[in-house]
């Protein structure tokens, strides 16, 4: 990787940085738990050279389940509490309605921080996006972002909104969603022997583009791996 490129750490918000609750989303601050090891691995994105963008559908506001004010106060408390970690997140991109063409699966977001920031396809190639979502990582492949990494929580919010473990997701099934969200992207080719993949972080080479597809089931896991 060139000491000149200009990589990326890509976050969707809900899962990958903060715990959801039993409605998939957090409206409000206190609810508001940060994913165990997610500020370890922004600041060792930061010391190795990676801006942080947020690139998060928040359609709920459209859905009137929330409302933008909601947001915006999730967000500030968000930052707050990043920064008083030394934590810089550089943007946060949302969309609001399930109708908008940014709204991932579609790359818009990324293509937006690729042009506000001056990135070249080489530092799409050379950066790093973590979703939870089929949708997440279809959005980060057709933006050309060359690692993309598929967290799978191992916990939520309950009913109380207060963290719980839960049963992980089934490796069988999150292979079917990701069939059908980017087959087109012959993504698919060199992925086998998923059953392990609740216990341990899986590194996948591709015929794609793309020079990994990571699972992985704690942000611990991740350590060492920018």
């Amino acid at each position: 990787m060139s000491d000149t490129s200009k990589k990326v750490l890509f976050l969707d918000r809900d899962g990958p940085i903060n715990l959801t609750g039993p409605k998939c989303f957090v409206s409000d601050p206190k609810f508001f738990y940060f994913t165990e090891g997610i500020k370890d691995i922004c600041k060792e994105a930061q010391e190795k050279g990676y801006r942080i963008a947020v690139i998060t559908n928040q359609t709920g506001i459209g859905e009137n389940l929330y409302t933008l004010a909601d947001m915006m106060r999730v967000h500030a408390y968000m930052l707050d509490e990043f920064s008083r970690d030394n934590i810089k997140i550089d943007d946060i991109l949302y969309v609001t309605k399930k109708n908008d063409p940014y709204r991932k699966p579609n790359p818009g977001m990324f293509h937006q921080i690729k042009e506000r920031w001056d990135l070249s396809d080489e530092d799409m190639h050379n950066s790093i996006a973590i979703g939870d979502r089929a949708k997440d990582a279809q959005a980060a492949l057709l933006a050309g972002v060359g690692n993309v990494l598929w967290y799978l929580p191992s916990q939520c919010l309950n009913n109380n909104y207060k963290p719980i473990t839960q049963t992980l997701s089934n490796p069988a099934k999150d292979l079917e969603q990701i069939k059908k969200n980017i087959q087109k992207l012959f993504i698919l080719s060199h992925l086998s022997d998923l059953q392990t993949i609740s216990v341990q972080a899986r590194v996948t080479k591709s015929s794609f583009p793309v020079q990994h597809l990571t699972f992985f089931t704690h942000m611990k896991q991740l350590e060492g791996y920018l």
